[in-house]
């Protein structure tokens, strides 16, 4: 169940850097993304597993303003 709920938080995290920044990869970018999102996401699912009813609304609802702004 953990490793479901870190997918997810990896791919909000991915998708909401990508929202906020325009994304160029150069000489090892790819792979330092990859791992600074894997450990932010962590750190969100540590978050959640402790202060879910906190975190869950803020994610949601920067994702949905995210989503809003694209349009």
């Amino acid at each position: 169940m953990i490793y479901v709920l870190w997918a997810i938080s990896c791919i909000v995290v991915w998708y909401i850097y990508h929202s906020i920044f325009s994304v160029m990869y150069f000489k090892g970018g790819c792979l330092s993304e990859i791992i600074g999102i894997a450990i932010v996401g962590t750190i969100i699912t540590a978050l959640i597993m402790s202060y879910w009813f906190i975190v869950i609304p803020v994610i949601g609802f920067l994702v949905y303003a995210m989503s809003k702004n694209k349009k």
